[in-house]
């Protein structure tokens, strides 16, 4: 019998790419996307992402994540996304307070789920403007993530 509840694959080769990868994510939830055609600060990052999940299906909320940002979230809980049950996709942003799904995906997951719960940590706040300190806290969340079993950035 697959896994239920929380899931997420675990590579002890790919835990540096991966943290690098929720790092630059985490850049962006924090403080925005100045890299792209639209200039756009943190919280409006993080509100774009929750719109585009209401509005779209799990699958492509996996494209996004994975084939924009590089995270590499499971579709599955299987040894590869060909096999195992799906997993539900919840996503919980600290600094909007809510958890929220794709559009096709119900709101929590019961015990009869295999899942994968993305946390995006709060946009730091305790030393403001000091890019050292915020630094440390996108490397610190990520590294969490890159670690941590089910759930987590």
């Amino acid at each position: 019998m697959a896994h239920l509840g929380p899931f997420k694959r675990f590579d002890p080769t790919q835990v540096g790419a991966r943290a690098q990868a929720y790092r630059e994510f985490a850049q962006k939830a924090f403080f925005g996307d100045t890299a792209g055609a639209q200039q756009i600060d943190g919280q409006t990052f993080r509100k774009n992402l929750r719109d585009f999940a209401k509005r779209n299906t799990q699958q492509q909320l996996l494209d996004l994540l994975n084939n924009t940002h590089n995270l590499k979230i499971p579709a599955t809980n299987g040894a590869d996304d060909q096999h195992g049950d799906p997993l539900k996709l919840m996503i919980v942003d600290i600094d909007l307070g809510a958890p929220y799904t794709a559009s096709d995906v119900s709101p929590l997951p019961d015990e009869n789920d295999a899942f994968y719960i993305f946390v995006i940590p709060p946009t730091p706040q305790r030393v403001p403007n000091n890019k050292a300190y915020q630094e440390m806290q996108a490397f610190e969340s990520a590294w969490y993530h890159a670690i941590v079993d089910g759930y987590g950035l």
